[in-house]
């Protein structure tokens, strides 16, 4: 993958996750991207403000029919016997101010309202991108690693948007968007079937950084 720094950036930051972070706001590092933007050398959005809600929902595979003896539920499962179904993520938030007269430039970056203003747009132009890449003929990963109190050394969901961008505009608040997406998990780094014992193995103290090399490593061999 394109961004390992980027990725060592955020599992880092969950120390203030866990520490408290000297008295500073404690933050859910997220970081999105695609295969497509890794392979031509774009940096991924980094999420550092945390989203209002993000919620996990995960349905199992069972169709239930009535009979003359009565119900029968049929499980669906896959080569390993689960029945579990695809891993959604919606997630919400709010832009923050997105003032583009308030300062704008800080050492030749873009800061305040427009810096918020560039990322919203780079969210926004990320769920619009295709799941085709024309040029390779081959399909578009989208990846969205994240990192909270509840996934302390991080994680890589592999997937795609459900939707475009949602968003509103308000007279109220001009200057304040609200914005939500979804997202349909395929696969996970590391696997999900495995998180108590990632966690356990998390709490027992494992190295943040060997973790982020593995997962660096394994994001490409999902790229092929």
């Amino acid at each position: 993958m394109a961004y390992p720094e980027d990725v060592v950036g955020a599992l880092n930051a969950t120390n203030l996750l866990l520490t408290g972070g000297q008295g500073s706001p404690r933050r859910v590092p997220m970081i999105l991207s695609s295969s497509a933007r890794a392979l031509r050398g774009i940096p991924p959005i980094r999420m550092s403000i945390n989203p209002q809600s993000v919620v996990f929902q995960q349905a199992k595979r069972i169709v239930k029919r009535d009979t003359q003896r009565g119900s029968t539920w049929f499980h669906f499962s896959d080569e390993n016997g689960y029945n579990n179904d695809c891993l959604k993520i919606a997630v919400s938030g709010v832009t923050g101010n997105v003032d583009t007269r308030a300062q704008t430039l800080l050492g030749g970056n873009l800061v305040g309202g427009p810096k918020k203003l560039q990322n919203w747009a780079n969210l926004y132009q990320l769920t619009r991108e295709p799941m085709i890449d024309r040029d390779l003929n081959r399909e578009i990963q989208y990846y969205i690693t994240y990192a909270s109190a509840l996934f302390p050394a991080g994680w890589t969901f592999i997937g795609f948007f459900d939707a475009c961008l949602n968003f509103n505009e308000s007279a109220d608040q001009p200057f304040l968007k609200n914005w939500s997406f979804g997202f349909t998990v395929t696969d996970t780094f590391p696997d999900l079937d495995n998180i108590y014992q990632e966690t356990i193995t998390t709490l027992q103290g494992l190295d943040f950084l060997s973790k982020v090399g593995m997962a660096v490593n394994s994001i490409g061999n999902w790229q092929g």
